[in-house]
Formats: C-alpha cells, sequence, structure tokens
C-alpha cells in the first residue's frame, strides 16, 4: 500500500516537471497577453530601425536626445523591459531620457510587439547586440557613453549584452537572480530551465562595470534572497532601495526619488566618459 502511494506521488511529480517543462517558456515570456498593448507604427520623434532575424523582422525605436546631432555626439540608454511589457509601454520614459539629453534605443523582444518569431535568452541577447552595433554608427551617438538600463527580466538581459559589448554603466532595476532559482518555487529544479537568464553569474563575471541596483521593498516576483544574492555578486555597485512592488512605485514621491536616482547615475556615467578621454 505504501509503495503504491510512493510510486503514485513520483508519477504525479514527474507529470508536473514535464508539464512545467513544456510550458516553460508560455510562462516565462507571456507576449500572448500584450497583443492590445502594441502600437501600429511609431510614435513621433521616435525612429524605428530593423533587423533582419533567423525567424524575420525584429524592431527597436530610436530617440535623439535633446540637443544630440553630428555636432554634439550624446551618451545613449538602451532600455530592456519586463517580460509583461513591450517597448509601447516606455514612451514616457524614454521621452524624460531624451529631455536629459540622452538618446535612447527600444529593442523589441522577439515574438513581442509587431516583432517576428519566438523569444529565448539567446536570441534577445543576439538580437540586442546587434542593435547596440548599429546604434554605434549612428550620427549623434557617443560610443564611449552607452548605459544599459533593464527591469526585471530586462535587468538579466541587461547583464549579459553587457559581457558582448561593455557599457559605461548598468541600471538594474527589480533584476532577478536567476532564473532557473526561481523554478524551486513551482517545485522544479533549476536545471530543466531553459533560459537561465543568470544576473550573478554575468555580474560576477563583469567585475567593477560601474553599476546601479534598484529594488523596490514590497516586490512580490523578485525575493528578498534573490536581491540579496544579486548584491552580492556586485559588491562595488549602488544599492537603492525604493518603495513599491515589483511593477509599480508607492507614489509620486518614490517615482521623484527614482528619477533623481537614475540621473544622478547617468550624470556620473556622463562625467566619468568625458573624464576619461
Amino acid at each position: 500500500m505504501l509503495l503504491s502511494l510512493l510510486l503514485v506521488i513520483v508519477l504525479a511529480y514527474a507529470g508536473w516537471l514535464l508539464l512545467l517543462f513544456l510550458v516553460q517558456d508560455m510562462l516565462l515570456f507571456p507576449r500572448h497577453v500584450l497583443g492590445a498593448r502594441t502600437l501600429s507604427e511609431a510614435p513621433v520623434g521616435f525612429t524605428e530601425w530593423s533587423i533582419r532575424s533567423e525567424e524575420g523582422p525584429v524592431h527597436a525605436w530610436y530617440l535623439p536626445g535633446s540637443g544630440c546631432d553630428q555636432q554634439e555626439a550624446c551618451g545613449t540608454v538602451v532600455m530592456l523591459h519586463g517580460n509583461g511589457m513591450v517597448i509601447d509601454g516606455w514612451i514616457s520614459e524614454a521621452s524624460w531620457f531624451a529631455a536629459q539629453g540622452w538618446n535612447v534605443l527600444l529593442p523589441e523582444f522577439r515574438g513581442y510587439g509587431r516583432a517576428a518569431g519566438s523569444p529565448s535568452e539567446s536570441k534577445l541577447r543576439k538580437d540586442t547586440v546587434e542593435f547596440i552595433d548599429r546604434l554605434l554608427r549612428e550620427p549623434g551617438v557617443d560610443p564611449d557613453c552607452v548605459v544599459l538600463y533593464g527591469r526585471s527580466i530586462g535587468g538579466a538581459l541587461a547583464a549579459q549584452v553587457a559581457l558582448d559589448r561593455a557599457p559605461a554603466g548598468m541600471i538594474l532595476q527589480t533584476p532577478p537572480a536567476s532564473i532557473g532559482e526561481m523554478a524551486w518555487r513551482y517545485g522544479a529544479p533549476p536545471f530543466l530551465v531553459r533560459n537561465q537568464f543568470d544576473t550573478v553569474g554575468a555580474l560576477e563575471t563583469l567585475g567593477s562595470v560601474p553599476t546601479l541596483l534598484i529594488e523596490h521593498d514590497s516586490d512580490q516576483v523578485i525575493s528578498g534572497s534573490q536581491s540579496r544574492r544579486v548584491r552580492e555578486s556586485a559588491p562595488h555597485a549602488r544599492h537603492v532601495l525604493l518603495r513599491g512592488d515589483h511593477n509599480i512605485l508607492e507614489d509620486q514621491s518614490e517615482e521623484k526619488r527614482f528619477l533623481e536616482v537614475i540621473g544622478a547615475f547617468l550624470d556620473e556615467c556622463r562625467a566619468r566618459t568625458t573624464a576619461d578621454r
């Protein structure tokens, strides 16, 4: 009787793991629920860029910073969104960066918005690097002053991209330590996760790249232990704790503080780049 019960439990657990393995991409990349948020074309002031992947065209939006042109090259913020977003949701944030004199590049994830294909860690990393390579050839862009800004899984992606194209700085907002570690929440071992998004491993490899880590005190997605692991992997980084859940800051005062913190970090990146010349 006991042996039969154990067999049932083992089979049920194996079935659960098989189900998770099969649907993990749907859970990690819930792009199927985001279609209504997608614009048919780039907003006014933004230019749409496109690259041809093996799965079809993937697009990005580029917004020149205020006062940036061929005579006055500016730094660029590369914005990498979370897995529950599309670039269309970052228009106001991108406009704020541009108003501060920063160019802005917003690469879309494959399979999100109007981008063709299906997402994976390696594909998103490859596409982002290709868009950055195009960015560096753009008039008005300072090639020595590119800052990667990623939110949630976009923070993990930013750390991976930094291994391929060294940035002047990184802003990682509520990044996971790794998706593999989060698999235990569902009772699954990390080795079953195809897309690890290993922020900790990337940060340990990168070493002393100027980094701003932003946590939210009521984050219901990224646990305190995950955030601690990220901090420990980048002891040189500046750490800021804001009030809010994973997606939304608590109030306008926290939003103001968020902009002040990011603005100060970007000013330092710009000054450091100028001093190094």
